[in-house]
């Protein structure tokens, strides 16, 4: 047994005979109990995040149907903490540039931007952090490697599409393992596949120390780091298409490969997971390709949680999505093996949440919460750099939800000519930041049959636009363009307006996939002419229970509908997020049918009580909602006034 030294007091503390120079004399005791030890060191931490692009909760469930004949049964269900996610941007409905880019860096952001805020400034992304403290750090994916989500954690740039210049980018990012598909980006002009106008990446490669791998047999005997992978001209093959022949790993494959090469890092591992191929499954409506994505993504799961039961390091596993795809519903499922019965909306990103799975330290603020996507981020950089978990700054978005917008400010009186259940504008309410403003329609929007129009003023008492629609424009470039110039709109006659924007959803589609013509037009000077409508940047969304087939009924969803967005940057682009001092804005809203022809007896204001649908006769607004922006003169517009409703 040890035998250890006890420094004794009358108080049972160290004490020094009287003479503080003198030492003390020691007391000889076999109490093992106060063996002095030093303390543990702290667990090394490995933060993994995990993105099923374009996955939303029905497509995992259609992949446990597949492998397990029940709507659970995959590792990911199984994960302790469960929650969801809001994945709406700037733009409304989110890509995988802008949702990657606030889980990577934490600001929203407009679609197509890569790791760069609203204005275009490169953000630090979790990965360049996790590197910057001397941890190892990895990204695999089933994509290309320079595609938007594995981009937005190792480049920075203004457009997802320049696939060439990112691939350039990710030699300077200090990611240590970066496997996927896309070597048409990599290979020089020369090369059968290549993408490229220059000779290619692997000279480059070479003088910076960078392993590069074609091949799963290569990537086998891949030692040193940084190593580069990519195994097929472009994204990675479908699982269900693959033969077999192929030397391509698994995405599995890749995380061990990844997991394996970055553990011996004493001082972390960051590691990005992406299972792209099922929003590419869900773009094309293609349910037996989806399927095995989703089993494929749900295995790599599998591999990090064995891989961390076999080591000391702190697991932090978070596992979500950067949005839905394709409005996927489960109608009914079957036996293992066999594919789900479903339906899909459409062929496009949706604005329904997505779920968020997770396990380990930091993760437990997700557990049963409905939270904005940029709380990953806030989550990530916090187990990654030890800093505070700090709740995300509360951002206007046009999402379809309206709690936070701030005036209620106009309340339908009419029946609906088109049956209250089907097509109707119950409210408007309004909200404005620092950046810009937002107006939500409360109501619902068949798809395809209908369209709103919102029409505002930038500067009422102005006059700079018309004060009437029918006859003004005649653009019929596109079907935005063509909905405008055919409104058969009369002047309300009220002093000061001049309408100088028309925004514009037609058949309840989100525009931003009518990119570059997005439902903003601008009717006069810098932004269009009678002959040419400008497009403006704006983002236009609609919540998700909003919108239906014709003829199929809704209810009214409270504090949910149409929302535009529109930054400060878009109406007065020379002032830099500021307005010009005093600035009042007016703006009326009208439902028409699809093609913007007829006119319904929908608008807000409300048309008085007792209005039947106008229809094809041209009729005049009954009137405006203002919306005094900068009462203070002092040309910012944090926190609008109290609107009010002309004549």
């Amino acid at each position: 047994m040890y035998r250890h030294v006890i420094w004794t007091t009358a108080l049972g503390l160290i004490a020094c005979n009287g003479d503080p120079a003198s030492p003390p004399e020691p007391v000889l005791t076999d109490d093992t109990s106060t063996v002095p030890t030093e303390p543990s060191p702290p667990p090394t931490r490995a933060v993994v995040l995990m993105i099923g692009d374009g996955m939303g909760m029905a497509h995992v469930e259609a992949g446990a149907w597949y492998v397990h004949g029940a709507a659970t049964g995959l590792t990911v269900q199984g994960l302790p903490v469960q929650g969801f996610l809001r994945t709406a941007n700037l733009d409304g409905i989110g890509d995988s540039a802008s949702c990657g880019t606030v889980m990577a860096a934490g600001p929203h952001t407009w679609n197509g931007a890569i790791a760069v805020d609203r204005h275009a400034a490169p953000v630090e992304s979790v990965l360049e952090a996790a590197a910057s403290r001397d941890w190892g750090t990895g990204v695999v994916t089933t994509t290309e490697l320079s595609h938007a989500t594995p981009a937005v954690f190792t480049a920075h740039h203004p457009d997802r599409d320049d696939q060439a210049e990112i691939a350039a980018l990710q030699l300077e990012s200090p990611v240590d393992v970066l496997l996927g598909g896309g070597w048409s980006f990599i290979y020089g002009q020369d090369h059968e596949d290549s993408k490229r106008t220059d000779d290619g990446l692997l000279d480059d490669m070479t003088s910076r120390g960078i392993t590069w791998v074609d091949s799963a047999s290569a990537l086998e005997t891949a030692t040193s780091l940084p190593v580069h992978g990519a195994f097929f001209r472009s994204h990675l093959p479908y699982v269900a298409n693959r033969d077999g022949t192929e030397d391509i790993p698994s995405l599995a494959t890749m995380t061990q490969f990844a997991l394996e090469r970055l553990e011996d890092n004493p001082n972390g591992l960051f590691l990005v997971v992406e299972g792209g191929r099922i929003d590419h499954a869900s773009h094309g409506n293609k349910i037996e390709l989806l399927v095995d994505e989703v089993s494929t993504f749900d295995a790599s799961i599998a591999t990090v949680l064995d891989w961390a039961a076999t080591t000391e390091h702190e697991l932090t596993l978070i596992v979500t999505a950067d949005h839905e795809c394709g409005g996927l519903e489960i109608l009914s499922g079957g036996a293992a093996g066999e594919l789900p019965e479903v339906s899909w909306r459409w062929g496009h990103h949706t604005n329904t949440d997505v779920p968020v799975f997770a396990s380990g330290p930091g993760t437990e603020v997700l557990d049963g919460q409905l939270l904005d996507q940029a709380w990953i981020h806030s989550v990530l950089h916090n187990r990654v750099t030890g800093a505070d978990l700090v709740s995300p700054p509360t951002t206007l978005l046009p999402d379809g939800r309206f709690d936070d917008l701030t005036h209620r400010s106009s309340e339908q009186t009419v029946t609906s000519s088109e049956g209250d259940t089907l097509a109707r504008l119950e409210a408007l309410e309004v909200g404005s930041d620092e950046d810009g403003l937002s107006i939500g329609i409360e109501g619902l929007f068949p798809f395809q049959t209908h369209s709103i129009s919102l029409l505002i003023d930038v500067d009422f008492g102005a006059e700079t636009g018309p004060s009437q629609i029918l006859g003004y424009a005649n653009d019929i470039d596109h079907p935005v363009d063509l909905l405008i110039s055919s409104l058969p709109l009369l002047d309300p006659g009220i002093p000061g307006l001049g309408i100088d924007l028309v925004a514009v959803s037609e058949g309840g589609v989100e525009t931003p996939y009518l990119f570059p013509f997005r439902g903003l037009r601008g009717l006069h000077g810098a932004w269009g002419s009678p002959t040419d409508l400008g497009s403006l940047k704006v983002g236009l969304n609609y919540g998700a229970e909003v919108r239906t087939a014709a003829g199929a009924p809704l209810a009214i969803v409270p504090g949910e509908g149409f929302e535009a967005y529109i930054p400060w940057n878009t109406i007065w682009p020379d002032l830099q997020g500021q307005v010009p001092p005093g600035t009042t804005i007016a703006v009326y809203a009208i439902l028409t049918n699809l093609e913007g022809t007829e006119l319904t007896n929908q608008s807000l204001p409300p048309m008085p009580a007792g209005t039947p649908a106008p229809r094809a006769v041209p009729a005049a607004p009954a009137g405006v909602l203002v919306i005094p922006i900068d009462p203070d003169f002092d040309g910012v517009a944090t926190q609008i006034d109290t609107p009010y409703t002309l004549p």
